[in-house]
């Protein structure tokens, strides 16, 4: 039914960093994805952004890592 896939994914994030505004602190950060080729010498066929958080952070965060 399915052949073998002739590309792979990576996703990761960028841009990540915890800053505070009106008191509260709030983690920043995007959502991406590649799509490759498989292979030893794959190239980046596209990569497209998934994904934009911008939201109040529920837990403890150590003050250096504040921006």
């Amino acid at each position: 039914m399915f052949g073998p896939r002739t590309v792979k994914y990576h996703i990761y994030q960028k841009s990540h960093r915890f800053i505070r505004r009106q008191q509260r602190v709030y983690r920043q950060n995007e959502i991406w994805r590649d799509i490759s080729t498989k292979g030893q010498d794959s190239v980046v066929l596209h990569s497209e952004r998934l994904y934009q958080n911008d939201v109040v952070v529920k837990y403890d965060v150590e003050e250096h890592r504040v921006e």
